[in-house]
């Protein structure tokens, strides 16, 4: 059965169960509120049985429960804490149901409201903190380089800031004055609109964004469906008895040369960036998705893995994705279709200094350090190696240290407006030119990708066959721009300081920063475009969500915050058919944002029912509270100036 039948019918059997465990409770506290020994005692033992469940130690958890510790924060008049002063601690959020428990992990869902990403641990405690506040309140923090990037951010910084919360200050990279080799931020945050002035890194700015970066209000991207199949990581092989020497190689072939069709080069991330010439150095056994009955007619090649790879496979424990030990672990099952139809795509580094393509042939393997695009197009190869995608690809990464980024596909290349017009004729000498050039001063200098692009950042390097190769990356990002039809910008490729990498090494062959600035602009907003379309076409469902991991919590009051120590609850809970209540979210939110906005972003973040859009935002164009621009699907949003 597929997981997206299996899931509702979970999801079904936990209701039921939690009904009835409600009900069960519901009759032993009454017979333990009239002092029946046997419920107090039933009660006692249920809850250490409960918060034993999965605890790595085996103990009983101690649980927190902040209106018990604080009554005098939630009780009467008061709606949360003044401010949070901490240094929560850090760990990566794959870590935390392995170090915890995965029941804990799944109470986190109920912190994070189910946003999609693996946030570091440090993520939960400030987004807890913050809800925590009062209306007014403010918090303080340090926490890990990663809160800002990717996972992370969207379930934290990001929520924040969609909540009505404000980073009014920041450290974006401190490293840390101890002795841990770690990179840190440091961050302050108010409940409410800030008014006063920002400063990021000892630097005055006006706004600043989940991505610790000044804003200048470009709308963060949303996924699209164009370029959605359209690439895979690597395969992950699980099993060192797959990975071949050359002499094992050979070795394998001698005893039955058939095996040769099931022994392919394997390639990593390393090896894309720093070899002058992709060659084999390391091979691997690659049985595809073959039944064993085929598989076992390679004998040589089926018995090493026998021997080597089975007794791996049977010794783990946790998610199994593959049984059968003769496949790799993660086959990748769009790699597996994309691959025979193509004699080459092109392949980027996940973890790389430089944003930089190549195409690799398809008669190979690619761990999972590589990021893999099923294109061949020139077209499409000018457009990744442009100047413009290194900037979207610099602003939607996450870092790795100093100048080092991690390129995610889901983030970069899902959101990624591929330029439709353009002259192919136009691309393919130029897109054959720039490669050929290019492996002509990897073999001349015996350099991999990284080192030529060190090369090619250097000013002090002017050597004509650089030269040449500057001239030829200038020449491809105006044919990029022409194919957007963004002629009007003039991008200024000069040797400039990029103040986005660190001080020792931020001198790159690029863009000015106003045409950096420009073209996010620009690419976000084609960004949002196509997404209208995709959703005019049907593409994305009927209830559309532009971003479901930075989910609002708007005018946050969960049943916890408003506890009432006389027993009378003091905040009924809100229906979702409350029109005041849409009204309430699409101003909380639209005044956190200040900026021009469609409905189509505005839902995206605000999740009220479709049919209350109308009233809700009639009303408030009609108090004049939010001001409008343009007319029908043009139109766009945003909190009166004067508001």
């Amino acid at each position: 059965m597929r997981s997206s039948a299996i899931h509702p019918i979970l999801e079904e059997t936990r209701a039921t169960e939690r009904a009835d465990r409600l009900q069960t409770l519901e009759v032993l506290a009454d017979a333990a509120a009239n002092g029946t020994e046997a419920a107090i005692d039933r009660l006692r033992r249920d809850a250490m049985t409960d918060l034993r469940i999965d605890a790595p130690d085996g103990l009983a958890r101690e649980p927190f429960h902040w209106p018990l510790e604080f009554p005098e924060v939630f009780g009467d008049d008061r709606d949360g804490f003044d401010a949070f002063i901490g240094n929560p601690p850090f760990s990566g959020g794959k870590l935390i149901g392995r170090r915890f428990g995965l029941s804990y992990q799944e109470y986190l869902n109920y912190v994070r409201h189910n946003a999609v990403g693996a946030a570091d641990y440090c993520v939960y405690f400030m987004l807890r903190s913050f809800y925590l506040l009062r209306s007014t309140g403010g918090l303080g923090m340090i926490a890990t380089k990663s809160i800002s990037e990717t996972g992370s951010r969207a379930v934290g910084l990001d929520q924040i800031i969609a909540c009505g919360g404000t980073i009014y200050r920041a450290f974006s990279e401190i490293p840390w004055p101890g002795n841990a080799a770690v990179v840190v931020s440091v961050v302050w945050i108010s409940k409410q609109p800030w008014r006063g002035t920002a400063i990021l890194d000892s630097t005055t700015v006006r706004l600043i964004n989940g991505a610790l970066e000044e804003d200048f209000e470009l709308k963060r991207p949303v996924k699209l469906k164009e370029l959605k199949g359209l690439f895979s990581e690597g395969q992950n092989i699980m099993g060192r008895g797959f990975e071949l020497t050359q002499a094992e190689r050979d070795e394998i072939i001698s005893r039955d040369p058939k095996c040769r069709e099931v022994i392919v080069p394997l390639y990593n991330g390393q090896d894309l960036n720093s070899s002058p010439v992709l060659e084999p150095s390391r091979w691997v056994i690659y049985f595809r998705d073959w039944p064993e009955d085929r598989a076992r007619k390679y004998g040589p090649a089926f018995d090493r893995l026998a021997e080597l790879v089975r007794p791996y496979r049977e010794s783990l424990t946790g998610q199994i994705h593959q049984d059968c030990f003769w496949k790799f672990w993660d086959l990748r099952p769009s790699i597996l279709s994309e691959f025979p139809k193509r004699e080459s795509v092109l392949a980027i580094a996940s973890v790389t200094k430089h944003v930089c393509f190549a195409r690799v042939s398809t008669d190979a393997v690619y761990n999972t350090q590589v990021k893999l695009i099923f294109l061949d197009g020139w077209r499409e190869f000018c457009a990744l190696q442009s100047s413009l995608h290194d900037v979207w690809a610099r602003w939607l990464s996450g870092k790795l240290g100093t100048s080092t980024l991690r390129y995610f596909t889901s983030a970069i290349l899902e959101t990624w407006p591929m330029p439709r017009a353009g002259v192919r004729d136009r691309f393919e000498p130029l897109g054959s030119r720039y490669v050929s050039t290019r492996q002509q001063l990897m073999r001349e200098r015996s350099a991999g990708l990284t080192e030529i692009y060190n090369q090619f950042h250097n000013p002090e390097d002017r050597s004509d066959d650089l030269e040449m190769f500057r001239k030829l990356h200038k020449e491809m990002d105006i044919a990029v721009l022409d194919a957007y039809g963004w002629d009007d910008i003039d991008l200024g490729h000069s040797f400039r300081e990029v103040d986005y990498l660190p001080e020792n090494d931020r001198v790159r062959f690029t863009i000015s920063n106003n045409a950096r600035i420009e073209v996010l602009r620009r690419l976000s907003e084609l960004n949002h475009q196509r997404f209208e379309e995709e959703v005019e076409n049907g593409l994305h469902g009927k209830k559309v969500r532009v971003d479901a991991r930075a989910r609002p919590c708007v005018g946050e009051k969960s049943t916890q915050k408003s506890f009432d120590l006389e027993g009378t609850s003091a905040h009924a809970p809100e229906s979702e058919g409350n029109p005041n209540r849409a009204t309430e979210a699409i101003r909380t939110f639209l005044e956190a944002r200040r900026t021009w906005l469609s409905k189509s972003d505005i839902l995206a973040y605000v999740d009220i029912p479709d049919g209350q859009w109308n009233a809700a935002i009639n009303e408030l164009l009609a108090s004049g509270t939010v001001e409008r621009q343009g007319e029908r699907r043009g139109a766009r949003y945003r909190i009166s100036e004067s508001d």
